[in-house]
């Protein structure tokens, strides 16, 4: 937890009673998407817009992303179906249940939102309660807690509206933020949205068909009739990772590793570089 000043510090909460100023201390804002701090959401004014824009260049800093041309045979590009928001919340009351209220109340409106506006469920993944001490006396006690909101995007939304969708959450995050981080005992802070696909294990089987196809025709060119190679030791694949590309695709991988080398060939000595007979696609 970040110190409220240079001289705070964060101890393990212990249970018990412990005594409590009237005042909790105050809670710096987080840091939100764009620019929560203005309480209420307040913008500036029309003129004062209008000349910080007219101040800016669009042109400034610009640079066209530099991104891969070809695709791996290995990975599997899909579509996404969400837009994941994770985000966290916490109070500091003079003690864990008073702070667990307000974290729940805040927490609330937030979820309500999404599931009204957006039609978002959300998940809670757990929670922390800290003493806040100073100079050895309890100042007051925070709770924590975070969750995550999978949005669901349509499957025939095209690239514009997806795009158009993720400006909404974006903007939703900004507001639920600044409505909250009013109280400065109260803060709330959301991660940018990212596109996912929410079931990546059912590509599972594509991945390892798309992998033994290369590995394959990597050892029929690499072997011969008088010493074929194939396939040996396999290790069991772990989880389907995946990344964004963009609002309009996930690249999906599946780590595996095997051996290539003659069938019924033992495996050598373990050694800190791998052997030539070795071979590791991903």
């Amino acid at each position: 937890m970040r110190p409220i000043n240079q001289s705070l510090l964060l101890l393990s909460f212990v249970v018990g009673a412990c005594a409590a100023p009237p005042q909790p201390p105050a809670l710096p804002q987080t840091q939100v998407p764009f620019d929560a701090s203005r309480p209420g959401g307040e913008t500036p004014s029309t003129s004062s817009s209008e000349r910080s824009l007219a101040a800016f260049t669009a042109g400034k800093g610009l640079s066209v992303p530099s991104r891969p041309d070809t695709i791996d045979p290995v990975t599997v590009g899909v579509r996404p179906d969400a837009f994941r928001v994770r985000f966290a919340v916490r109070a500091i009351r003079p003690s864990a249940s008073e702070a667990l209220q307000v974290v729940q109340r805040t927490s609330t409106l937030i979820t309500d939102s999404f599931h009204e506006e957006l039609r978002a469920p959300t998940a809670f993944r757990g929670s922390s309660v800290t003493e806040i001490v100073q100079e050895q006396k309890v100042l007051g006690i925070a709770v924590t807690t975070d969750a995550m909101v999978d949005v669901p995007v349509a499957e025939g939304l095209d690239f514009w509206q997806r795009n158009e969708l993720h400006v909404k959450i974006v903007e939703l995050t900004k507001r639920l933020a600044a409505e909250a981080n009013v109280d400065r005992t109260v803060a709330v802070s959301f991660r940018a949205p990212s596109a996912i696909a929410t079931n990546p294990e059912a590509y599972r089987a594509n991945l390892i068909r798309r992998w033994v196809r290369r590995a394959q025709e990597f050892a029929a060119a690499a072997g011969s009739a008088q010493a074929p190679l194939a396939l040996v030791d396999c290790e069991v694949p772990t989880t389907v990772e995946q990344y964004q590309v963009s609002v309009s695709e996930v690249e999906l991988s599946l780590r595996l590793r095997c051996r290539i080398d003659r069938p019924g060939t033992p495996p050598s000595s373990p050694s800190p570089a791998p052997s030539a007979g070795d071979d590791e696609l991903q």
